[in-house]
């Protein structure tokens, strides 16, 4: 009896250290692994770990697994504690602060209900062996923290890197800290800043949260209780309960090109995802990163909590806000000034607002003021001139924190992304060469709205005038030039394009004539002739003419006809082009009859005829009388 009871009390104090264990294991609230280039094939590896203070304490040292595809080389080297301070410059190990003044966290006080996140750096530097065009690096950490979304396990986070078409390059980085609170049933808006030192495009989506050893492979983790959820949680639409009466798959949204995401949460608790940026270098991929961000979503008996608001002010210099694509357009080497007022209807609101501009590479030079802070409206007014490298698509990241420490005491925020789209010059391709006759195709870049012309103002030769791609028939040199209407507060929104003629075969211009029926007509081309050089002449249409093909003709017209010449030379690709009109005289009648009239009396006199003859009216015999206009057909 004593022997079983002796075994009992171990089974229980062995379950109860196997329970207190699991309980204190989950710590990993979120994290990603970033690397920056030292020299030559060095770089610097960064760990940013995000621990739950509700969790076991954080490792002394990590590892850092790499591995590629070019070769079976592997990579292994131990991560440790960055010895320096941390952004904002701060202690490493220090916590993210979302509690107000006076409010304590789990990280202050482990009966807080407010959750408390440590941030930790960990560093290793690693020389590369060899290039490779796909390198995969990860670190993995026991465990996860709790989520209502996903399984717990291991914390897996990896980055990839293409160290054979850009060796030098220096990995994107987040400059929020992966930790947003939201309420259930509000809407939520968030960015993660992601930003490239190197200035290359990013493109952000959601990808699902791996676990995995070091070296990986990354793996899904898994939803958790997948079959108790309604709508089913997956991507991209609802990695966490979103559904609502507007969205009822799912409310979740991320737009790709600025990183901004929006979701209305409709289950509290934590939520975790995962963020993956990639780098794109002149079109090709040359790395990414995957960021684990764990959602706190309380329930609304902690929120007393007003969304804040952005909107266009009236101030808009040199610049345009689109309300249909929702973005700030702007010219380069043009300075532009556009204000945004940030507010919320909280009559006690304490708004913080902040931006990236400072730490954005595409947006170097930019100045960002603000009026109103600590209060419930805010506006922030931007001024920037844009310069070659700078065009395109641009985000102004701008966060919003709300400080007016309602009970519980969080400190929320949110972010709002400004697209700002510079346009380049106006260009218009390209500058070419043509026989007379060809077509070629013209093409207007970096605008919109365009409308195009000959110089000069005619547009004969334009297959259309309000279009993109224009196809032009051109039977001498000229230039045209076209217009962005689109864009008309940038300086730079004409261009031309000139397309002249290549070389062709030489003669005289055949002449436009007047003459009279049954008349003879002669031509003589008067060929400029090369030596060894066999000519082609074609005359349309062959009415009336004494032959079709010659380079010297005669016609004799009984109607007016006009004539089409092509001269082609054997040593040449590009023919000439003439016409030769001929019309002829109708001859002429005057329709007034003869008449007697008194000395001083006035007559209509009228006659009708050609319009190519010159008319004079006069008396016969010569008489004393005045014509109003005696070289109209019908004067008084």
């Amino acid at each position: 009896m004593k022997r079983f009871s002796f075994i009992l009390m171990v089974c229980l104090t062995c379950c109860l250290s196997m329970m207190s264990n699991k309980a204190k294991a989950d710590h990993a609230a979120g994290g990603e692994l970033i690397y920056e280039w030292i020299s030559d094939s060095t770089y610097r590896f960064f760990f940013k770990f995000y621990r739950d203070c509700g969790g076991i304490a954080t490792y002394p040292t990590h590892q850092l697994c790499g591995k590629n595809t070019c070769t079976t080389v592997t990579i292994n080297k131990t991560l440790e504690l960055w010895p320096g301070q941390i952004p904002p410059g701060v202690n490493n190990g220090t916590a993210v602060t979302l509690g107000c003044s006076g409010s304590s966290t789990e990280c202050d006080n482990s009966s807080s209900a407010i959750p408390g996140i440590e941030e930790y750096w960990y560093y290793a530097i690693v020389t590369m062996p060899h290039k490779c065009d796909f390198w995969t690096f990860s670190v993995s950490v026991s465990a996860r923290n709790f989520s209502d979304n996903v399984n717990t396990g291991l914390f897996y986070v990896e980055t990839t890197f293409n160290n054979q078409y850009a060796q030098g390059n220096s990995s994107p980085y987040f400059d929020a800290k992966p930790i947003p609170y939201t309420c259930k049933d509000m809407p939520y808006s968030f960015n993660n800043q992601a930003i490239d030192p190197n200035g290359d495009s990013l493109w952000t989506e959601i990808v699902l949260p791996l676990t995995g050893g070091c070296g990986g492979p990354g793996t899904f983790i898994g939803w958790n209780n997948p079959t108790s959820w309604t709508p089913p949680l997956g991507l991209p639409n609802n990695p966490f309960q979103t559904a609502t009466t507007a969205a009822p798959t799912g409310s979740f949204n991320l737009v790709g090109s600025t990183g901004q995401m929006s979701f209305t949460a409709t289950d509290a608790g934590p939520q975790t995802i995962a963020i993956k940026v990639s780098e794109y270098r002149n079109g090709i991929l040359i790395g990414s990163i995957i960021r684990d961000v764990q959602v706190q979503v309380l329930d609304p008996s902690l929120c007393n909590y007003t969304p804040s608001t952005i909107n266009p002010s009236p101030i808009f210099d040199s610049s345009f806000y689109n309300p249909i694509s929702n973005r700030v357009e702007a010219c380069i080497n043009q300075k532009m000034n556009f204000c945004f007022d940030v507010a919320t209807t909280d009559p006690v609101g304490r708004l913080v607002v902040s931006d990236n501009s400072k730490t954005s590479v595409p947006l170097t030079g930019m100045t960002v003021t603000y009026t109103g802070q600590k209060t419930k409206s805010v506006r922030f007014c931007a001024s920037w001139t844009p310069t070659a490298t700078q065009t395109g698509l641009r985000n102004l990241i701008v966060s919003v924190k709300d400080s007016t420490c309602h009970p519980p005491g969080i400190v929320f925020q949110q972010s709002f992304t400004i697209p700002i789209y510079v346009f380049p010059p106006i260009q218009a391709y390209r500058d070419t060469s043509i026989c007379p006759g060809d077509k070629v195709q013209l093409v207007a870049t970096n605008g919109s709205n365009y409308q195009w012309q000959e110089l000069g103002g005619g547009t004969s030769s334009l297959s259309c005038t309000n279009c993109i791609a224009p196809t032009v028939t051109p039977y001498a040199t000229i230039r045209y030039v076209v217009e962005s209407k689109g864009t008309t507060f940038c300086r730079h929104n004409k261009d031309s394009v000139d397309v002249t003629m290549l070389k062709v075969p030489e003669h005289d211009n055949m002449p436009d004539i007047i003459t009279c029926p049954g008349n003879i007509v002669n031509y003589d081309l008067n060929i400029k002739k090369e030596p060894g050089v066999t000519y082609t002449v074609t005359w349309t249409p062959a009415t009336y003419l004494t032959g079709a093909t010659s380079e010297t003709n005669t016609s004799t017209p009984l109607n007016d006809v006009e004539y089409h010449i092509v001269v082609s030379a054997s040593n040449n690709r590009c023919k000439s082009f003439d016409t030769a009109r001929i019309n002829l005289l109708d001859g002429f009648k005057i329709e007034t009859p003869d008449l007697a009239i008194c000395e001083g009396q006035t007559v209509d006199a009228k006659a009708t005829g050609d319009a190519n003859y010159t008319y004079n009216w006069s008396t016969d015999p010569p008489a004393t009388a005045d014509f109003t206009d005696p070289a109209a057909l019908d004067p008084t």
